[in-house]
């Protein structure tokens, strides 16, 4: 059996892990564009927040479960209830209000929730000390998908809050977190749980991008689509010179006649050259020849009239 300070350690590293990759997406595809600073703020409420929801979860769900101990009745529905009460609370705030940043503010305070509530089940799952393929799978899914699934609960209560309608948020965020905990605590036991849960997840974060939309003030949003406007331009220009350098490279090479007719030109021309060369030089000696035999002649009437 691991020590307790490995076993926190790795789980520590592995969930945090999962919150870095839960922040890449349509977070990072928005970066700059909507209330950044207090998005980074809840990441350390929701630390705090998640301690708190992961260790009363811990507590009186999971170890009962993993003991066979029975626990309380209906205790997931009452902690979840209060997580989701306490959810609300803290993206109805003057700061979140002001900036209309509740989408993007859940999806942070989702992330470290969910990381903390992750962090709790690996060590667990580590705990018995038997580290196996199934284990390793089980880790691992539940360090990407226990951030990721708390993130896109807390942003669709953060986007129903923005469109007024607040009670409806908290009581979907209750009964989403009510199944994910169930679904995140199943897993353990039951890999086959995840095949219910992924494609429910993947089809939350398609619907995830206009949430995080929503967020966007309106003076963004036109600088934004000014960008990827001229971002789309310029791609597109460079890839119609890829595509004509490609073009004119495979006409040369689909057409080796004309290639050979080029190449037989340039030859003559260069042979008339040298032809031409040639002939002045010819002429030029000739020339010389003429001067010279002149000279002589001359050089000899004078001796004879001398």
């Amino acid at each position: 059996m691991a020590s307790e300070l490995a076993l926190f350690q790795v789980a520590s590293i592995v969930a945090l892990v999962g919150m870095g990759l839960g922040w890449r997406g349509v977070m990072t595809r928005y970066s700059g564009f909507y209330d950044l600073p207090t998005a980074w703020s809840m990441m350390f409420w929701g630390i705090l927040l998640g301690g708190f929801y992961g260790n009363i979860a811990d507590e009186f769900i999971l170890r009962p479960l993993i003991s066979n101990d029975g626990g309380f009745p209906f205790t997931n529905f009452v902690i979840c209830l209060i997580l989701s009460v306490i959810v609300h609370l803290i993206l109805r705030r003057e700061k979140v209000r002001r900036t209309g940043s509740q989408p993007t503010t859940g999806w942070a305070l989702g992330l470290s929730v969910g990381g903390m509530i992750g962090m709790y089940v690996i060590y667990r799952v580590l705990e018995p000390g038997h580290i196996s393929v199934a284990s390793i799978a089980t880790v691992a899914l539940i360090a990407i998908l226990s951030p990721r699934g708390h993130a896109l609960i807390f942003c669709r209560h953060g986007y129903d809050m923005l469109m007024g309608q607040r009670w409806k948020a908290t009581l979907k965020t209750f009964v989403l977190s009510t199944l994910l905990l169930i679904v995140i605590y199943a897993a353990i036991f039951d890999m086959r749980t995840w095949i219910f849960a992924i494609p429910i997840l993947l089809l939350a974060e398609r619907k995830a991008e206009g949430w995080v939309w929503a967020a966007v003030p309106r003076p963004a949003r036109r600088r934004l689509r000014r960008i990827w406007s001229d971002a789309s331009r310029t791609i597109s220009t460079d890839e119609q010179l890829e595509f004509d350098a490609a073009k004119a490279e495979l006409d040369s090479e689909s057409n080796p006649e004309e290639m050979n007719s080029l190449l037989e030109d340039t030859h003559n021309t260069d042979n008339k050259e040298s032809v031409d060369q040639k002939s002045v030089n010819i002429t030029y000696n000739i020339q010389n020849i003429d001067i010279k035999d002149s000279v002589l002649v001359d050089s000899n009437i004078s001796t004879e009239s001398e």
